[in-house]
Protein backbone atom coordinates (compact mmCIF):
# COMPACT_ATOMS: atom_id res chain seq x y z
CA UNK A 1 0.00 0.00 0.00
CA UNK A 2 1.43 3.41 -0.92
CA UNK A 3 1.78 6.29 1.52
CA UNK A 4 -0.55 9.30 1.06
CA UNK A 5 1.03 12.07 -0.98
CA UNK A 6 0.34 15.51 0.50
CA UNK A 7 1.54 17.14 -2.72
CA UNK A 8 -1.75 15.97 -4.22
CA UNK A 9 -3.77 17.80 -1.56
CA UNK A 10 -4.47 21.50 -1.96
CA UNK A 11 -3.74 23.82 0.93
CA UNK A 12 -7.44 24.69 1.11
CA UNK A 13 -8.42 21.02 1.40
CA UNK A 14 -5.78 20.47 4.07
CA UNK A 15 -7.01 23.49 6.05
CA UNK A 16 -10.61 22.29 5.80
CA UNK A 17 -9.63 18.85 7.11
CA UNK A 18 -7.53 20.30 9.94
CA UNK A 19 -10.39 22.62 10.90
CA UNK A 20 -12.83 19.71 10.90
CA UNK A 21 -10.52 17.68 13.13
CA UNK A 22 -9.95 20.64 15.42
CA UNK A 23 -13.72 21.14 15.88
CA UNK A 24 -14.06 17.41 16.58
CA UNK A 25 -11.46 17.69 19.32
CA UNK A 26 -8.91 15.54 17.50
CA UNK A 27 -6.13 18.11 17.24
CA UNK A 28 -4.95 21.66 17.70
CA UNK A 29 -3.50 23.17 14.54
CA UNK A 30 -1.60 26.33 13.76
CA UNK A 31 -1.55 27.13 10.08
CA UNK A 32 -0.21 30.48 8.93
CA UNK A 33 -0.63 31.28 5.26
CA UNK A 34 1.14 34.02 3.32
CA UNK A 35 -2.18 35.92 3.22
CA UNK A 36 -2.46 35.68 7.03
CA UNK A 37 0.99 37.23 7.37
CA UNK A 38 0.26 40.04 4.92
CA UNK A 39 -3.01 40.90 6.65
CA UNK A 40 -1.42 40.91 10.10
CA UNK A 41 1.69 42.88 9.13
CA UNK A 42 -0.24 45.49 7.19
CA UNK A 43 -2.99 46.23 9.68
CA UNK A 44 -3.28 49.42 11.67
CA UNK A 45 -3.83 49.64 15.42
CA UNK A 46 -7.57 49.12 14.92
CA UNK A 47 -6.95 45.87 12.99
CA UNK A 48 -7.95 47.31 9.62
CA UNK A 49 -5.94 45.90 6.71
CA UNK A 50 -4.80 47.77 3.65
CA UNK A 51 -5.66 46.54 0.14
CA UNK A 52 -2.03 47.03 -0.97
CA UNK A 53 -0.66 44.44 1.48
CA UNK A 54 2.08 42.48 -0.25
CA UNK A 55 1.83 38.72 0.23
CA UNK A 56 5.15 36.91 0.84
CA UNK A 57 6.26 34.77 -2.10
CA UNK A 58 7.45 31.14 -1.94
CA UNK A 59 11.14 32.01 -1.46
CA UNK A 60 10.25 34.44 1.28
CA UNK A 61 8.01 31.86 2.95
CA UNK A 62 11.02 29.55 3.14
CA UNK A 63 12.86 32.18 5.21
CA UNK A 64 9.74 32.76 7.32
CA UNK A 65 9.42 29.01 7.97
CA UNK A 66 13.07 28.87 9.04
CA UNK A 67 12.45 31.78 11.44
CA UNK A 68 9.45 29.90 12.85
CA UNK A 69 11.65 26.83 13.41
CA UNK A 70 14.25 28.97 15.23
CA UNK A 71 11.44 30.40 17.41
CA UNK A 72 10.36 26.86 18.28
CA UNK A 73 13.94 25.84 19.08
CA UNK A 74 14.36 28.86 21.39
CA UNK A 75 11.53 27.82 23.69
CA UNK A 76 8.45 28.66 21.64
CA UNK A 77 7.40 25.00 21.47
CA UNK A 78 7.80 24.49 25.22
CA UNK A 79 5.96 27.76 25.90
CA UNK A 80 2.91 26.79 23.84
CA UNK A 81 2.88 23.27 25.31
CA UNK A 82 2.98 24.73 28.84
CA UNK A 83 0.17 27.14 27.96
CA UNK A 84 -1.95 24.31 26.57
CA UNK A 85 -1.27 22.15 29.65
CA UNK A 86 -2.36 25.03 31.90
CA UNK A 87 -5.61 25.37 29.94
CA UNK A 88 -6.20 21.61 30.11
CA UNK A 89 -5.60 21.52 33.86
CA UNK A 90 -7.93 24.49 34.38
CA UNK A 91 -10.63 22.70 32.35
CA UNK A 92 -10.15 19.58 34.47
CA UNK A 93 -10.45 21.64 37.67
CA UNK A 94 -13.64 23.31 36.36
CA UNK A 95 -15.09 19.91 35.52
CA UNK A 96 -14.30 18.57 39.01
CA UNK A 97 -15.82 21.69 40.59
CA UNK A 98 -19.05 21.30 38.61
CA UNK A 99 -19.24 17.58 39.47
CA UNK A 100 -18.77 18.33 43.15
CA UNK A 101 -21.35 21.13 42.95
CA UNK A 102 -23.89 18.69 41.52
CA UNK A 103 -23.37 16.28 44.43
CA UNK A 104 -24.03 18.78 47.21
Amino acid sequence: MSKPNLAAVSTDELLIELSRRERAGECVALVITPNDLAEFWECDDAGNTHPASRVPEAGEMHAIRKAFERWQDCGGHADIMDTLRDAWQAAQADQLDSQEGGRK
